[in-house]
């Protein structure tokens, strides 16, 4: 028992180094006076609007001041660019309509899929 505790007499206590936590399953989104924290899973899909962007979720909407290009790397693999002014949450999408082009139904949101993306969008489905 004595040599153990000799030992532990002779280690030498390290500080543990502290990792800043980043929470990486929402968004922040900075207003007049408020900060939203919106979760992943809750935003329907993103519309780029110039040097905007539109967030749609929760039967609601607001704006950020980052283009649609910010929000595509930093979004899970589920939010999938359908158009160069939209970004889709897959979970949500509804229907894809066949008639002038594809496009897809999310709630009451009718999204154009540019032509180029029609046959990569359609595999997500297995079609």
């Amino acid at each position: 028992m004595e040599a153990t505790s000799r030992s532990q007499k002779n280690q030498v206590l390290m500080p543990i180094r502290k990792q800043p936590f980043r929470v990486t399953n929402k968004i922040a989104l900075s207003f007049n006076e408020e900060i939203r924290v919106i979760p992943h899973e809750d935003i329907l899909f993103l519309e780029g609007e110039g040097n905007y962007t539109r967030i749609y979720y929760n039967e609601e909407s607001c704006h950020s001041c980052n283009t649609l290009k910010h929000f595509v790397g930093r979004l899970p693999n589920y939010f999938v660019r359908v158009h160069r002014k939209y970004l889709v949450n897959l979970h949500y999408v509804e229907k894809i309509l066949k008639r002038d082009g594809f496009t897809i139904l999310i709630q009451d949101h009718h999204i154009p899929i540019a032509r180029r993306s029609q046959s990569e969008f359609l595999k997500y489905f297995e079609y």
